[in-house]
């Protein structure tokens, strides 16, 4: 049985910590790192690269800059690479603590993956309808940049998604 298989079964557990916050904060890591990578490899198969840390970088620079202040791209982009990562941790965070803990179903891997797409995709609407046209007037659902960027977009969240219910495992609390 491959390993694809035994998962949807529910047979797999990835298990980092006992740890809500330990546990919810790498898999939130792994899953923006996983999904800036992908973003960032989706010009090799001839989409449009999906790099937010520049995005980031580019509103950073852009804030300074109203402000009178020069900064160097290189401090730019570093900026826009923890202002990322650090969002992307956070929506992790509260995932783990609010969307997690209310959706149903049991806690195996199977559920949490799928609470993890969900939630991967509730990203992706909020990210298509409100954070894009508002920040860099991609128009409602990416509608002035072509639909096929909505798509990968979507295809993004849910790289994001998947790792964070992935790796956002926990166990049920064991009966006394």
């Amino acid at each position: 049985m491959s390993i694809t298989e035994e998962i949807l079964r529910g047979r797999v557990h990835f298990y980092v910590s006992e740890s809500r916050l330990v546990s919810g904060f790498i898999a939130s890591a792994i899953g923006v790192i996983m999904a800036t990578a992908f973003g960032i490899w989706f010009k090799a198969v001839g989409w449009t690269q999906f790099d937010f840390n520049s995005l980031n970088a580019f509103l950073w620079a852009g804030s300074a800059g109203n402000l009178g202040l020069k900064l160097s791209s290189e401090f730019t982009y570093t900026l826009g690479a923890l202002a990322h990562y650090g969002q992307g941790i956070v929506f992790g965070l509260i995932f783990v603590y609010v969307v997690h803990p209310n959706f149903p179903g049991r806690l195996n891997t199977r559920n949490n993956l799928v609470k993890g797409l969900l939630w991967g995709w509730a990203l992706w609407i909020i990210s298509s309808s409100l954070w894009m046209p508002l920040l860099f007037g991609t128009g409602f659902l990416f509608g002035t940049w072509g639909y096929a960027n909505f798509a990968y977009n979507l295809v993004w969240h849910s790289i994001y998604g998947l790792h964070l219910g992935l790796f956002y495992n926990p166990l049920p609390k064991p009966t006394v």
